[in-house]
């Protein structure tokens, strides 16, 4: 019989992804056993929810909270359960396994309670153990299965929106948290104007957006929230942008391949620039480009239909 500590600090340092708030993090990671062979999975008692969402049906097992022993029915692919870790807790499988687990320490549900006007969250309940019909979970959970397979890949702008959206929709869905009616705050202009200079300066790699909210002295989920309100962008599509903008200038300057602007702009390869330029432009990069050429081609030939410069 193999036997796992479900969430221990070793574990915790091996989470692949992990968002800060203000007090704490927020950590994700993928418990896999491949085999049928018995796993006991035990988690010590800490100050802290652990949110588990299923990639393969797990057939019934023997749950135990506080020594209680509690028989789990069937569990679908797709739902989602959540574990008081409060409570010292261990489960017995004889069964191949594979889910997500998001821990929410107490502090980091305090933060996004505070974050949203709301008061902190007593406790996380799913009516009946298991919610199989969580449609944004199901619906975010293969990007958040990317995320964890491949965080090298992963854009820490985009997985810091992901991972504080899915902590206060559980926070919101699951423990009754209640968000004071928001203001629509925007930044100052101070704030708007130092996180635009950092996102500009880095366009060829990934800053975080937490250090990006501590540059302007706000939370993480008030910053995001009050930069769409200033913007009427997120900052990941601002800085998404502020790419193509450069890319346009790199484009039309010289004869640089695009795989080379795509790595100068910060694009993951030259799929993704292709992707995300044509989103904007409604066109490939290299199309834009030889229709570029090709105006200022006959502009500086004079050819029959071409617009002078000097024309108004």
């Amino acid at each position: 019989m193999e036997h796992q500590r479900l969430f221990d600090g070793s574990a915790r340092a091996r989470c692949p992804v992990s968002v800060s708030t203000r007090h704490s993090k927020i950590g994700i990671f993928r418990h896999q056993v491949g085999s049928s062979v018995e796993t006991v999975a035990s988690a010590p008692a800490q100050d802290a929810h652990l949110v588990v969402m299923q990639l393969r049906d797990l057939p019934p097992h023997d749950f135990w909270a506080d020594d209680k022993r509690i028989r789990m029915p069937f569990t679908g692919a797709g739902s989602l359960g959540i574990l008081d870790l409060r409570r010292e807790s261990s489960a017995r499988f004889v069964h191949p396994l594979d889910s997500l687990h998001v821990h929410l320490p107490r502090e980091a549900l305090d933060d996004i309670a505070e974050d949203a006007g709301a008061r902190p969250v007593d406790d996380l309940v799913v009516r009946d153990g298991w919610e199989p019909a969580d449609s944004l979970i199901r619906g975010l959970q293969p990007i958040l299965f990317e995320a964890v397979r491949a965080p090298e890949n992963a854009a820490p702008t985009v997985v810091d929106h992901l991972v504080l959206a899915v902590a206060a929709h559980v926070a919101a869905t699951y423990g009754n948290m209640r968000p004071a009616l928001q203001r629509r705050s925007a930044l100052a202009p101070w704030q708007l104007r130092r996180a635009q200079e950092m996102l500009a300066d880095n366009l060829d790699k990934e800053l975080s957006l937490l250090d990006i909210a501590e540059a302007c002295g706000l939370s993480l989920s008030y910053f995001t929230r009050a930069f769409k309100a200033s913007t009427g962008t997120t900052p990941h599509g601002w800085l998404q942008t502020c790419r193509v903008d450069k890319a346009r200038g790199l484009l039309v300057s010289g004869d640089l391949p695009l795989a080379e602007i795509a790595l100068a702009c910060g694009f993951a390869d030259q799929s993704h620039f292709t992707r995300i330029f044509r989103r904007q432009t409604g066109m490939g990069p290299g199309a834009w480009r030889r229709e570029r050429a090709v105006g200022r081609s006959l502009v500086s030939t004079g050819s029959p239909g071409a617009v002078s410069p000097e024309a108004p």
